[in-house]
C-alpha cells in the first residue's frame, strides 16, 4: 500500500484530534507507521516494540544505535494524547507524574541488570567491539498546547528523559534519521529471536525547477 505524506499527517491527526482511544490504539498506529517515532539512526533500522527488560518492565518501542559513546539504547514510553501534562494551576499531573516514574523504574533496572543487556539484549554481539552506552529515555505524552509556555517542562525531567508531545512526532516526516535505502522494521524479541511485524519503506523525491 502506497501513501502520501499528506495522507499520513492527516491519518495521525484524525486519529489526535478523534475520540478518545485506549493507550493500544496509539501504540499499534506507531507499529504500523515507525516513521513518526523519535528514531535515530536505529541499527539495522529496527524498531522493538514491547521488548522486556523483566516480568516486570516492559518498555513501549525501543532502538539502539551505534555512536562514539558506544551502543545507545533509546527506550521509549507511549501514553496518551489526551493526557494533559499540567493542571490549570500550572501543576504536573498525576499522568505526568506516572509517565515519569516509569522511566525512572526502567533506568533503575538498567543500572543494577547491565550485564544481561550485554549478553541477552538485541545487538549484544556488537558490544565485542564496542561498550554499552547509557541509555536514553523518552516519554512521549499530551499536546503541544498545553505544555508550551511552561518552564517546568525543562526542568521537570533529569536530563537523561526527553519529554515529547503528540503533535511533535509530526515534524519526523520531514526530517527522519534513518536508513532510506531499507524499510523500518518494526519487531518483537522473544526467546533471542527478532519476529517482523510490520515494514514500512519511505521514498522522498526532489524536483528542481530550472529558470
Amino acid at each position: 500500500m502506497r501513501i502520501t505524506l499528506n495522507q499520513l499527517q492527516d491519518e495521525y491527526e484524525s486519529l489526535l484530534d478523534g475520540p478518545i482511544q485506549k493507550e493500544e490504539v496509539y501504540h499499534q498506529f506507531f507499529v504500523k507507521y515507525p516513521i513518526f517515532l523519535p528514531l535515530w539512526r536505529p541499527c539495522n533500522n529496527i524498531v522493538y516494540t514491547k521488548l522486556n527488560f523483566s516480568t516486570q518492565h516492559q518498555v513501549d518501542f525501543a532502538f539502539a544505535r551505534e555512536n562514539t559513546p558506544g551502543l545507545t539504547w533509546c527506550f521509549i514510553e507511549i501514553e496518551k494524547p489526551t493526557h494533559r501534562q499540567f493542571t490549570k494551576s500550572g501543576n504536573p499531573t498525576k499522568e505526568l507524574t506516572h509517565g515519569l516514574r516509569q522511566l525512572h523504574d526502567w533506568q533503575e533496572w538498567v543500572n543494577i541488570n547491565r550485564t544481561q543487556i550485554e549478553n541477552y539484549f538485541p545487538f549484544h554481539d556488537k558490544l565485542k567491539s564496542s561498550r554499552l552506552a547509557k541509555p536514553e529515555y523518552k516519554l512521549i505524552t499530551g499536546r503541544r498546547e498545553n505544555a508550551e509556555g511552561n518552564p517546568l517542562i525543562e526542568n521537570l525531567a533529569p536530563s537523561f528523559i526527553e519529554i515529547i508531545s503528540f503533535d511533535r512526532l509530526k515534524e519526523n516526516l520531514e526530517y527522519p534519521y534513518i536508513n532510506y535505502k531499507e524499510p523500518i522494521k518494526v519487531c518483537s524479541f522473544v526467546n533471542g529471536k527478532n519476529k517482523v511485524l510490520s515494514k514500512f519503506k519511505i521514498n522522498y523525491s526532489y524536483s528542481i525547477e530550472l529558470g
